[in-house]
């Protein structure tokens, strides 16, 4: 896998793990398959949080982790984080809105937390040339791990408490270390010019 594409897969621990061994498969073709079973899933329950919704989220972790290890296309490989992105926000705002509805701002504040740290992984790319600390995806929990805490706190009956704990640890460690980053940038005036000569060559 491409430094490129793993840092856009915003990949936890788990991923780590499951990448150190090969998978024979296409990695578009297992996550494509992931996003379509917890699709599917959450669909066959009909409102609730069930047997279908927990299959069809353990399908998706399980084959979006063996993704991570699949066989690379350029041609098509930018397909693949937007899929992991649309199968945990799905499982996010679904499993809230049935499992505890009044929770649903908390749920917004954890995907602006997460969509706030993806977006910041594109534009350190481009402008920085660098994504953030491997580290710091880690301690977020990558999209796995969000998708498992959050499922597992939907069924023991404490999701509310869950996303809140999720949104303010997210938060806090997703913005704090943006900021210090563009701020060693904005202090660096080599590298702040070349960012800047970067953007007006964009603009024109």
């Amino acid at each position: 896998m491409t430094a490129l594409l793993q840092a856009y897969r915003d990949d936890g621990p788990l991923a780590g793990i499951v990448a150190a061994r090969p998978v024979p498969a296409p990695a578009l073709l297992l996550t494509a398959l992931a996003a379509a079973a917890a699709a599917v899933g959450l669909l066959a329950d009909r409102g609730t949080v069930g047997a279908w919704s927990l299959t069809g989220i353990a399908v998706f972790v399980v084959l979006g982790l063996l993704g991570g290890a699949g066989r690379q296309h350029p041609q098509v490989q930018w397909l693949v984080p937007p899929l992991l992105r649309g199968g945990e926000y799905g499982i996010v705002a679904v499993l809230t809105l049935r499992a505890d509805p009044s929770g649903l701002w908390l749920a917004y504040a954890l995907l602006a937390a997460v969509a706030f740290h993806q977006y910041d992984i594109v534009y350190r790319l481009r402008h920085q040339r660098k994504a953030p600390p491997a580290l710091i995806a880690r301690l977020g929990g990558g999209w796995e791990g969000r998708t498992i805490i959050v499922t597992v706190a939907a069924v023991a009956g404490v999701l509310a408490t869950t996303l809140a704990v999720l949104a303010v640890w997210c938060g806090a460690l997703f913005v704090s270390e943006s900021m210090r980053s563009w701020i060693t940038l904005a202090l660096d005036e080599t590298r702040r010019s070349h960012v800047g000569t970067e953007i007006e060559e964009e603009e024109v």
